[in-house]
């Protein structure tokens, strides 16, 4: 068997198993089932776990559609966040910030990053997207934490 972008054979060792052997071993598992069914325990975990994040179950976890929210993203705000006042620090300590550099400091996902980012944006905090250079710190951290003692007013 050779793959089509390989130039050497690729050599694979196991039991051959037919296209027609398939269906019929597929069709007997069926016949034998009586349906879908689903252990409510299991269910029950995955809920509860799901709950545990943050998230309502059903939710994907992945937060990236860009819906609703505070310039086309979530309601939630992201000073409800603990990660995002360590994102702000890490801004005003570096006096430029970057997915990339989040990431690694916070240890989460691109999403998450780049959303803490687009948050300090709209809060004045970071300069618009520049292509891919980091973005600079427009405020120190005096201003910024005044900008926040006024918000909570």
């Amino acid at each position: 068997f050779a793959s089509s972008k390989s130039i050497n054979p690729l050599r694979v060792q196991g039991a051959f198993v037919s296209n027609g052997e398939l269906d019929r071993v597929l069709s007997f598992v069926k016949s034998q089932s009586n349906g879908n069914t689903y252990d409510e325990e299991v269910l029950k975990e995955i809920t509860d776990a799901a709950k545990r994040c943050g998230k309502k179950a059903g939710d994907s976890g992945d937060d990236d559609d860009g819906e609703s929210g505070i310039g086309g993203r979530h309601n939630d705000s992201p000073l409800d966040d603990p990660q995002f006042q360590d994102a702000v620090d890490i801004a005003l300590s570096q006096g430029q910030i970057s997915t990339a550099l989040l990431q690694r400091r916070l240890s989460i996902g691109f999403g998450k990053a780049a959303r803490f980012i687009d948050y300090m944006e709209d809060m004045g905090l970071v300069s618009p997207k520049n292509g891919a250079k980091p973005r600079n710190v427009l405020l120190s951290r005096e201003d910024w934490n005044e900008k926040m003692y006024r918000n909570t007013l």
